[in-house]
């Protein structure tokens, strides 16, 4: 019995051996220096990784040498990203030899690739493959994290969002990196603007302006003016904005800053009742928009032509912004059911690869035991065989049993997905619905109230209106807009029947030139008329014609 454990002892010691022999790995020197100095100047490095002679490398060699191209591919914007297939080729290598550090880079990687074509699954699971490997690294863990932060994002998961964010920002606290703190709060701008957290999202990005211009690259620095100027708009304070919009297209010019700041600068000049220079700023950009911001250029053109009275006009671009906005969702749909096909491409991919992996696992462990067998005698090699197959056929139940449960789980994800995104169509038709029944009502208001109007209108353009003829403009307001003058009265009590007559005026959207001739005084008297009546009413938070317009 003796003789028989001595026996085992000594077939383990050799096999051990012989599994550190196969998995012991050099590269060469060079290609060790260009991966040590690749972060630094990904450029240069790239340059001279091209000029290298490939003809005398080994395997382990040409590995490494993809593995830095792809990584220098990913750190310049200007290269052409890795294809899937690529990255998963070095991945399976350096999983059989059990580098973490390089498989950690290659899955997050193979994330980001996943991300940018908008296949979400696949990249939830790629950055989860990356938080693996990423360890007790801090700098790792922080990439990883945003990586996740990005897929709840687009599954409109804002909480577990946030929660990802918030460790990262952690992360970047217990390091002291300022770069990772700045590139963590503007994440989390982002993530405050879209759930219409304005304050929070002002608040984060004055944190990170606040810095020395030259502490920050230019461009990164240009999108947090850029969201800055996107808070204080929606914020109520076009001003402001316009401020940070300008700092942004100072230090990026670039096609899509253009696309994205002229449309909030148009914005911002309709906010401030500066038409000419609004219409100017965003037909100007008119060209330079793909169909996502063409439609938000003729819905601001739209609102701008209601503000300046021009309702034939309004009409038009509010139907050219539904029609690039209904293009832009058949896109959309599209590319997702294209993803969804090429997912399922990928599952049977992958289920081959795996039965190739398989195989070669039971080669590769035939030849190892076979180098065993002609040192050790017939009876401990026949042990060891049956001890290595009964281990191998728990460790293949085992991976069944994983491959299933991976397979539900991706099914659920999928169907999950298929669900967010019939719910996300059902609540823009909703959208859509309920502006076209308040255009109707715009048409029906100004059908009954116009030719009152206009009746009363003298040569001089100045309009007289009777008692009668109040009360009509004030029932026809009341039957459109759900009792206005009721809910105004109940709401504040101290306003006059005069100040009543003007805000129905202002529900109705009628521009200055026409308040003007109603009541014979000059456009700034109106406009100093407003302020009267907003301050007596009490609004701080907006302006008169907004809150009228949502009262």
């Amino acid at each position: 019995m003796n003789l028989k454990k001595q026996f085992l002892l000594i077939s383990l010691i050799l096999l051990t051996w012989a599994c550190d022999s196969g998995n012991s790995i050099h590269y060469q020197p060079a290609l060790l220096q260009l991966e040590d100095s690749l972060e630094q100047t990904p450029q240069k490095t790239l340059h001279a990784l091209w000029l290298m002679d490939t003809t005398a490398f080994r395997p382990e060699d040409r590995q490494l040498y993809h593995y830095i191209a792809y990584k220098g591919a990913m750190l310049l914007p200007d290269e052409k990203n890795p294809k899937p297939e690529e990255l998963k080729a070095s991945i399976g290598y350096f999983r059989e030899k059990g580098d973490s550090a390089r498989l950690y880079q290659l899955y997050y990687y193979l994330g980001q690739v996943y991300t940018g074509r908008f296949a979400w699954l696949r990249a939830s699971n790629s950055f989860a493959e990356a938080r693996k490997y990423a360890g007790q690294n801090p700098r790792r863990v922080f990439q990883a994290k945003l990586g996740e932060a990005y897929v709840y994002r687009f599954k409109m998961m804002y909480k577990e969002e946030e929660t990802c964010l918030e460790q990262a920002l952690q992360i970047a606290r217990s390091l002291s990196d300022r770069n990772l703190k700045d590139r963590a709060r503007y994440e989390l701008s982002v993530l405050y603007l879209r759930q219409k957290r304005y304050a929070d999202a002002n608040r984060v990005l004055s944190q990170v302006v606040s810095r020395p211009e030259g502490e920050q690259p230019a461009l990164f620095r240009a999108s947090c003016f850029r969201e800055l100027g996107r808070s204080f708009l929606r914020m109520g304070q076009p001003d402001s904005a316009l401020v940070c919009l300008g700092e942004a297209l100072c230090l990026d010019n670039s096609r899509g800053q253009r696309q994205e700041c002229s449309v909030l600068r148009g914005e911002s000049f309709l906010r401030l009742h500066r038409f000419d220079e609004a219409e100017e700023t965003l037909m100007d950009s008119i060209n330079l928009q793909d169909h996502k911001h063409k439609a938000a250029v003729y819905r601001t053109m739209s609102q701008l032509m209601q503000e300046k009275g021009d309702f034939k006009r309004a009409s038009y671009y509010l139907e050219q912004s539904l029609l690039y906005r209904d293009s832009l969702d058949y896109d959309n749909h599209e590319e997702y059911m294209g993803n969804l096909n090429a997912f399922q491409e990928h599952d049977h991919q992958q289920r081959q690869l795996a039965q190739a992996e398989e195989a070669y696992t039971r080669r590769t462990s035939r030849f190892y035991q076979a180098i065993n067998v002609f040192g050790l005698f017939v009876l401990v090699s026949l042990l060891l065989f049956i001890r290595t197959y009964r281990k191998k056929k728990k460790i293949q139940e085992q991976l069944y049993e994983e491959h299933n449960s991976r397979l539900d789980l991706m099914a659920r994800q999928q169907a999950a997905e298929l669900k967010l995104l019939q719910e996300k169509k059902e609540k823009e038709a909703m959208e859509i619905e309920k502006l076209n029944q308040s255009i109707n009502f715009y048409k029906r208001l100004n059908t009954l109230t116009i030719p009152i109007l206009m009746k009363t209108q003298n040569a001089q353009g100045a309009i007289h209106l009777e008692e009668e003829e109040w009360d009509i403009i004030v029932k026809n307001t009341d039957a459109c807009f759900d009792g206005f003058t009721t809910r105004l009265k109940k709401r504040f009590p101290d306003l006059t029947l005069d100040e009543i007559r003007f805000a129905c005026l202002l529900k109705m959207e009628f521009s200055i030139h026409m308040l003007s001739n109603i009541y014979h005084i000059a456009k700034p008297s109106i406009s100093r008329k407003k302020m009267r009546l907003k301050e007596k009413m009490g609004i701080e938070d907006m302006n008169l014609d907004d809150f009228i317009q949502q009262f």
